[in-house]
């Protein structure tokens, strides 16, 4: 898939540069736990055309270890919906016809006999602030595409389409993000960014501890603070006197100490 196809059509699956954690410079994709699952249990549920759940608390890297399966799966036949708080089901229709290069107003049986005809996988980002109505328009495109539907959210999402009987027994396979654990943290940290390879266990560990808590983005945010700093001034050094002043650039109630 080249770059002029992803920006001038919406629905597309983002650049990988495009991504949170590689927007960081030197920043490198580490596979996951959470991640390789996706990849198996996704690859099934193409197959059998069916619906999956994906859910965990914010920054754990659900939307980056979605695209970077799809990208392999499914890099051209994607539809990615932006899902935002308020979007109404024509918004829905709009992005899904704009995606298929269909006019804005074309009729629904249109609409859905063209995705019905061509391969596609439907991926739901930000599914949390999907409505009721909005899931059920999903619901019923599925039983009449059969086309693979993804919902990818907070970890309300999780409730929101367990609280939807009909749709909820529709779903194929769930996976839910947790934090990374110590020995999550202390295999893909060093592997996620050079800032990381030299340092030693404690620090890392301090640094998850005190800031990160398992949670990739807030290790690509500390991460770009330190090497911002340590560029800025060379004098200074990977230590937890560093990190500490990051804390206090990241939560301004606490001081600099």
């Amino acid at each position: 898939m080249n770059d002029h196809r992803s920006t001038a059509r919406p629905g597309l699956l983002p650049r990988p540069q495009d991504d949170h954690y590689l927007r960081l410079p030197e920043a490198r994709a580490v596979a996951t736990d959470a991640a390789r699952r996706v990849g198996m249990q996704l690859e099934k549920v193409i197959a059998a055309r069916a619906m999956m759940g994906i859910h965990g608390d914010v920054g754990l890297g659900k939307t980056f270890a979605i695209h970077a399966t799809l990208r392999e799966l499914a890099p051209d036949t994607t539809i990615r919906l932006q899902i935002h708080l308020g979007m109404k089901n024509s918004d829905i229709h709009t992005a899904l016809a704009q995606a298929l290069e269909l006019p804005p107003e074309v009729p629904y049986e249109h609409l859905v006999h063209t995705l019905a005809d061509t391969p596609n996988v439907l991926l739901c980002d930000e599914a949390q602030h999907l409505s009721a109505t909005a899931f059920e328009y999903l619901r019923t495109l599925w039983d009449r595409t059969q086309q693979p539907l993804v919902f990818v959210g907070a970890d309300s999402t999780h409730k929101k389409l367990r609280d939807r009987r009909a749709l909820a027994s529709r779903i194929h396979d769930w996976e839910q993000f947790r934090p990374l654990t110590p020995a999550d943290v202390l295999t893909h940290i060093p592997a996620f960014h050079p800032l990381w390879e030299e340092a030693d266990n404690d620090l890392i560990m301090y640094t998850d501890d005190y800031v990160c808590h398992g949670n990739f983005r807030s290790w690509a945010n500390v991460t770009y603070h330190a090497r911002d700093e340590m560029a800025r001034n060379t004098g200074l050094a990977l230590d937890k006197k560093l990190i500490r002043w990051i804390m206090s650039r990241l939560d301004s109630t606490l001081r600099d100490f």
